[in-house]
């Protein structure tokens, strides 16, 4: 099979399904994540067992020499270069020869991207590097170890939400409540609401002003119905392949809000 350029994995996040609209019976919701109520089995049901049998056949033949092995890797725990106690971009260099040996061919690193948690599933900045991790060149340099030992390298990209540090949200936030709609307005790039609901929290110096936040209150949700974002996303992604990113794994993609 013909080897693609670009890698793309995509998460469910999990199997479960979507509850929608705090158990809403109305059969009128504008809200993204809604779902008419449905007498049969919930259609995001996923049964493990019989979908692996209907979907993977494992050739015993693969081995590391002929086969493709991906490596996922949490940079933060993985290995430390300079022992401050967080591993880093160097410490993931200095291990390429010894991925080499194991067989891997893609290294997958969950995010890498500036954030206020150790998980970093908060994006602060979609375009530029946790600096506990080092900096952008000590990226860069990582990407070129890898190339050279045959590895190629895919990140993780949060596309659902942000943080809410990011400056996207602050600005969304300013241009709701004085509902501008100017050149470079951000206001439709976040979900906002005037009275509270499921999935929602308040924005904390306002009186009345709610934003979509289904995982947490520091995630707030893209309105990824919004073309500008959707635009926005592609720019980021174009950044990361001009870096040497070879693919990406899209985290929580049941959650957005468009349809394809």
């Amino acid at each position: 099979m013909k080897k693609r350029n670009l890698i793309l994995l995509i998460s469910l996040f999990s199997l479960g399904t979507i509850s929608g609209c705090g158990g809403s019976s109305s059969s009128e919701c504008d809200d993204m994540f809604c779902e008419e109520p449905s007498t049969s089995a919930p259609k995001n049901e996923i049964v493990l067992e019989a979908y692996k049998e209907e979907n993977y056949v494992f050739d015993q033949n693969v081995t590391n020499e002929n086969g493709s092995v991906s490596y996922e890797i949490f940079v933060r725990s993985f290995y430390d270069s300079d022992f401050d106690g967080i591993g880093d971009f160097n410490g993931v260099s200095a291990q390429i020869p010894y991925l080499e040996e194991l067989g891997v061919k893609t290294i997958w690193l969950m995010p890498i991207m500036p954030s206020m948690s150790y998980h970093g599933y908060d994006v602060v900045d979609y375009y530029d590097v946790n600096s506990d991790y080092g900096t952008m060149e000590d990226f860069e340099a990582l990407v070129e170890e890898a190339k050279d030992h045959n590895i190629d390298v895919m990140i993780d990209i949060v596309f659902n939400h942000s943080s809410n540090y990011n400056e996207w949200f602050k600005q969304s936030y300013e241009d709701y409540i004085n509902n501008y709609e100017g050149e470079g307005s951000k206001k439709d790039w976040y979900v906002w609401a005037d009275k509270n609901q499921s999935g929602y929290n308040k924005y904390p110096s306002s009186d009345n002003c709610y934003y979509e936040s289904r995982f947490d209150a520091s995630m707030p949700d893209f309105n990824t119905k919004n073309q500008e974002v959707r635009d926005e996303m592609v720019n980021i992604l174009k950044y990361w392949v001009d870096k040497g990113v070879k693919g990406f794994r899209f985290d929580a993609v049941k959650y957005f809000g468009y349809e394809q």
